[in-house]
């Protein structure tokens, strides 16, 4: 497994100065960190989102598993939960998360986020935008691996999601 593809954090000042003497590289194991987006929360926190990807030995070779994960960090770019919060995590078919896919995140007005993602977990052909929120802590307030945005039909796939989190209500909008 390729351990050189990892999320890199660095904070600057409004004058372009540098926090930090070097970026924070936040990876696993087993496991490519890519993709990540972040939102800011609370102080001077982020919540940062990153897709995971483990290369799983299978009797047709080498299969890509992908699961979407989260977490906080303070203002000097130190983990805050105690363990990563699993977004989407498929099991046994967490291969049929596109390679390359897009996450989209939005503050809730509870120091959380909203996440929105695509995926083919029925393995038709047939993509839909699925959203989670997660709280402060690193909880799932929704269902697991999150709730279907629209139905997917043989007809149209649905994908790229882009969210919004409405300020006064702190409710949700879904866009594809």
């Amino acid at each position: 497994t390729n351990h050189d593809i990892a999320v890199g954090i660095m904070k600057l000042s409004n004058n372009g100065q540098f926090f930090w003497p070097k970026p924070i590289i936040w990876t696993g194991t087993d496991s490519t960190c890519m993709f990540p987006v972040i939102a800011p929360v609370g102080e001077d926190d982020i919540i940062l989102i990153w897709q995971k990807m483990v290369t799983v030995d299978t009797l047709m070779g080498g299969q890509i598993f992908k699961y979407i994960y989260a977490q906080r960090f303070n203002s000097m770019g130190q983990p805050l939960w105690a363990d990563i919060a699993s977004i989407c995590d498929l099991g046994d078919k967490a291969f049929l998360m596109p390679e390359f896919f897009k996450i989209s995140i939005a503050r809730d007005n509870e120091e959380g986020v909203y996440v929105a993602w695509f995926d083919d977990r029925a393995g038709t052909d047939s993509h839909n935008i699925y959203v989670q929120r997660v709280d402060k802590n690193g909880n799932m307030l929704w269902a697991d691996n999150g709730i279907p945005a629209a139905q997917a039909d043989w007809q149209y796939s649905r994908m790229e999601p882009l969210i919004y989190s409405v300020p006064e209500s702190g409710d949700l909008l879904v866009f594809w």
